[in-house]
């Protein structure tokens, strides 16, 4: 196979707010305008960084210097790069520092449908700008929120890869976003593993907004809860988000199956997990498990949980277990393990509605 770096055109949105920060997503790997490559089968892991670290954010080649010490313009497309990892004591200034929270490994299990050659691939990656935290310097300029980026065909990694602006657009202002782009040939009737790996940033928010944090009609059990409350306002939050509906660029039929497994930090319990839109089918005492058969994702994945400290407060009440039934889905399984924490940790009232409960030996 031969690789070679291409133009592209793509489409995706960012996420923005007044009292949060954006940080990145993870996404989708996309061929662009050819429908000869099919995803039989998508495997993806969303899992918690193993250890907090941070990368020094370049500007020019050098290290982003704080707002007041910084004083010239930037040109126009001009952007930030992902530099060394240092020790995040020493990056204390949040625009001068990128920490990712979540690492994406996404295996595509594909074939061809008739030879195609110079097939374009591309992966966006989705950037925070320092200015958003209300700092005056670097006014506008993006920084990716993406690290470690590697992708591979069969096991081989395509080599070289650099970040540059593409041709596209989204729904900000913006006509083109940052991202990677190669090429490669395919055979009729092969078959062929394509591979993704990075790390990748959160939304970190001031606190659970409805509509943002959690759906409308869908308040968590613990949001009102006073223990989770600082100043009569809920706890912060951080959201991962994963765009996963720009998988329908494939060729149909969409793929037979689609498996996604997040895991879960440590200390994290998944009665303070929040998936928005998308519902998990399975979930476990790690993690929580989603499955599509047959069809092409129609939502994003997007998960809040708290931020900053862990929380292990049982569930209290008839009310309580409700509201996170409704949180994880009416079709959630629970396994084994995990309802049987909660028969254990919760009161007696929760217990007893638990009591016939079904659940599944592993998700």
């Amino acid at each position: 196979m031969m690789f070679l770096a291409g133009a592209l055109v793509l489409s995706f949105r960012s996420a923005r707010a007044n009292d949060g920060f954006f940080w990145g997503a993870g996404d989708t790997l996309r061929p662009v305008n050819n429908r000869h490559l099919r995803v039989e089968r998508e495997e993806l892991v969303l899992g918690p960084v193993k250890k907090a670290v941070c990368y020094e954010v370049l500007f020019r080649g050098k290290p982003q210097l704080p707002p007041d010490e910084y004083d010239y313009a930037t040109g126009e497309h001009e952007f930030a790069t992902i530099g060394k990892v240092r020790e995040c004591s020493s990056l204390a200034k949040a625009w001068a520092r990128f920490s990712p929270s979540w690492t994406a490994d996404a295996v595509y299990r594909i074939e061809t449908f008739d030879d195609a050659a110079d097939v374009q691939f591309g992966f966006p990656v989705h950037d925070w700008m320092a200015d958003f935290i209300d700092s005056e310097g670097l006014d506008g300029v993006q920084a990716p929120g993406v690290s470690s980026f590697k992708t591979f065909i069969d096991g081989e990694e395509i080599l070289p890869l650099a970040l540059k602006w593409l041709d596209g657009f989204g729904v900000s202002t913006r006509t083109i976003t940052l991202g990677y782009v190669w090429k490669a040939s395919f055979r009729k009737g092969r078959k062929h593993v394509l591979r993704t790996s990075y790390e990748f940033g959160v939304y970190d928010s001031g606190s659970f907004y409805v509509g943002r944090e959690y759906p409308v009609g869908e308040k968590p059990w613990f949001v009102d809860k006073t223990w989770f409350q600082k100043g009569g306002t809920p706890w912060a939050a951080k959201r991962l988000i994963y765009y996963l509906t720009p998988l329908n660029q494939w060729a149909l039929p969409p793929p037979s199956e689609i498996a996604i497994k997040v895991e879960l930090p440590a200390g994290l319990s998944p009665l303070f997990v929040v998936p928005l839109e998308t519902k998990p089918s399975c979930v476990d005492e790690r993690g929580l498990f989603f499955h599509f058969k047959d069809k092409f994702p129609d939502r994003e994945l997007e998960i809040s949980y708290p931020a900053g400290r862990s929380f292990n407060k049982p569930l209290e009440s008839s009310g309580d277990l409700e509201a996170w039934f409704k949180t994880v889905g009416p079709r959630a399984d629970l396994s084994c393990a995990l309802l049987s924490r909660l028969k254990k940790e919760s009161s007696p009232a929760v217990q007893e509605l638990l009591k016939f409960r079904a659940c599944r030996k592993k998700c």
